[in-house]
């Protein structure tokens, strides 16, 4: 039977019989979605469609790991496949990330047939820039499928009317990404784990050219440029004695993990390249402290502003990681083992992809923290549980609280918060969200007095781009604009003879050298007071705050009453006669 196979679709057969397990998750995923999502009419679960892709994925890994081993039993397959699918498809009882789950998956199947004591490094070497190439052309063969096929029922429908439309498209395209494209990739990965790269022996093809062309002349130049910026950004950061930006995280995670990649690519060319390469594959090491230190920085200034978040735990892992090649690259310099540094990004990512250790349940445990003591602090929770007459917040704590919220929601940590509701009173909220964090977010906002959408009676926001109706008699003299802002209270705005500044008491211009006051509840009261007298205004406002000297406003938002407080206004300053 298999001879028969063979004769006519060789590479298919091979496929079935090194990886059944990884075949049974593509066939699986492509009648699902061939014959439950299209020829039911079913929306689509991206839980299965996941769950079968890590299947897939870990399978694979899992057969190669038995090769590597010289067995064909599917043992590791099955494990690997089991647990990649569970953990996808349960993502809220594992709190789960698939993301985090691909990015482990990848550098276990890179090194999957080598997990064996006397592994060659050239082996590894080798079998990763065919598994490389197989992906790569898997993906060109599924894209020349799909566009082949769309190419000629559309001119079909075109020339003959065919009408061939529906859903034909669509099967075409799912056919070609989870099926064609697959089990073409499984039948290029190569089945001789044992051959080393031998350069002499490829010496003038066109891998070895192309290769050594971009590690010699543009990953490594790269990388060292990108090494003297991020070494010459560190020393600023000593002179001016200020913490690294948000951003500068994410750059150098792209750095650490380009850098490492390099590395590793130039691996066979290190006694051989160019004297830039072989002075990079000696010193690498030497260049990750600081980016490490740089990252260790950054992520703890977000952490302790905003708390953990699966993004900022990703790039924690990557600092962690960064300090482990660093310690592992200086004792073993060139006779590094790829397989450590691989597995142990393999290892990192794995562990973080699911559980409380994990980067959505260590997210969720750290937003829910911040989101509590914020609802403590602003009198919302009391012993553990709502308090009965909510208290109202202003706009900006309410954006605040929410923004907490949703940080708890996004990361599925929101059923952490039942124990502030009743009995079953969670329950109802949860069914209520139809398994939508947004939804639910938008629930559970204003039973905790976060509702953004909610206005307060005595909040007010005035704003106008027209003139003024007034005129002064005598002389008049006006200066400004002034703009006042919440964020820099106590701040004089010019430094001219006239200035203006306010605190969380009152606003005081200071006219040569005469200061002139008005309390926040005053101004604030008297604004929306002319707001509510005249609800169609246009013009600016006026404000006589003392004898000759009167404000005029065309902007100003904040809170009147005896809790006043003024987010911003924006004004100039009338002396009259």
């Amino acid at each position: 039977m298999w001879q028969t196979i063979e004769r006519f679709i060789p590479d298919l057969s091979s496929s079935i019989r090194r990886f059944p397990l990884a075949v049974i998750a593509a066939v699986g995923l492509c009648l699902y979605l061939n014959i439950w999502q299209i020829g039911h009419g079913a929306p689509e679960n991206w839980n299965i469609i996941l769950a079968a892709c890590a299947a897939f994925v870990a399978a694979g890994a899992g057969h190669l790991v038995a090769e590597g081993r010289g067995s064909r039993l599917p043992v590791w397959a099955l494990v690997f496949g089991f647990c990649a699918a569970a953990l996808v498809y349960f993502e809220p009882w594992f709190h789960s990330s698939s993301l985090f789950l691909f990015g482990g998956l990848l550098p276990l199947l890179m090194i999957s047939p080598f997990l064996y004591r006397g592994a060659k490094q050239g082996a590894v070497w080798l079998f990763n820039l065919r598994l490389g190439l197989a992906i790569l052309l898997a993906l060109v063969v599924a894209l020349v499928f799909g566009l082949g096929l769309t190419a000629v029922f559309a001119s079909l429908d075109f020339l003959f009317g065919a009408n061939l439309g529906g859903d034909l498209y669509e099967r075409v395209w799912i056919l070609a990404t989870t099926l064609v494209g697959p089990l073409y990739g499984l039948s290029l990965i190569p089945s001789n784990l044992k051959e080393e790269i031998n350069l002499s022996a490829h010496q003038g093809s066109l891998m070895e050219r192309g290769v050594s062309v971009l590690v010699n002349y543009v990953m490594v130049p790269l990388a060292v440029v990108y090494a003297l910026i991020l070494h010459a950004y560190a020393l600023k950061i000593l002179a001016v004695g200020e913490l690294p930006k948000g951003q500068i995280g994410t750059i150098v995670s792209l750095f650490a993990l380009g850098g490492t990649a390099t590395w590793l690519v130039g691996w066979p060319w290190r006694e051989t390249g160019t004297k830039l390469l072989r002075v990079f594959m000696r010193s690498w090491f030497w260049l990750l402290p600081v980016p490490a230190i740089l990252l260790s920085l950054a992520i703890w200034r977000r952490v302790s502003d905003y708390g953990v978040t699966p993004d900022r735990y990703g790039i924690a892992l990557v600092a962690v990681w960064t300090a482990l090649v660093f310690v592992y690259l200086v004792l073993r310099r060139n006779h590094a083992d790829m397989r450590v540094i691989l597995g142990s990004a393999a290892v990192l990512l794995l562990v973080g992809s699911f559980g409380p250790q994990g980067a959505y349940g260590a997210s969720g445990a750290s937003q829910f923290a911040r989101l509590k003591g914020f609802l403590e602090a602003k009198g919302v929770l009391k012993d553990g549980k709502l308090i009965t007459a909510l208290p109202v917040l202003s706009l900006d704590d309410r954006s605040t609280g929410y923004s907490m919220l949703a940080a708890v929601n996004e990361v599925g940590a929101g059923d952490r918060m039942k124990v502030w509701f009743a009995e079953n009173e969670f329950a109802k909220i949860m069914q209520g969200s139809t398994n939508d964090r947004w939804v639910l977010t938008s629930n559970l906002a204003p039973l905790l007095g976060l509702d953004v959408n909610y206005q307060n009676p005595d909040e007010f926001n005035f704003s106008t781009q027209l003139g003024i109706d007034q005129t002064w008699a005598g002389k008049t003299r006006i200066v400004g604009p002034f703009g006042l802002y919440s964020y820099a209270k106590g701040r004089d705005i010019t430094k001219s003879e006239i200035t203006a500044r306010f605190d969380d008491t009152a606003i005081q211009v200071n006219v040569a050298g005469q200061l002139t006051a008005i309390t926040l509840a005053e101004f604030t009261t008297r604004v929306k007071a002319a707001m509510q007298l005249d609800s169609t205004r246009e013009n600016m406002l006026v404000l006589d705050i003392a004898p000759h000297i009167s404000l005029l406003i065309n902007q100003a938002s904040g809170t009147a009453g005896a809790q006043a407080t003024l987010g911003n206004a924006n004004f100039w300053v009338v002396q009259h006669e």
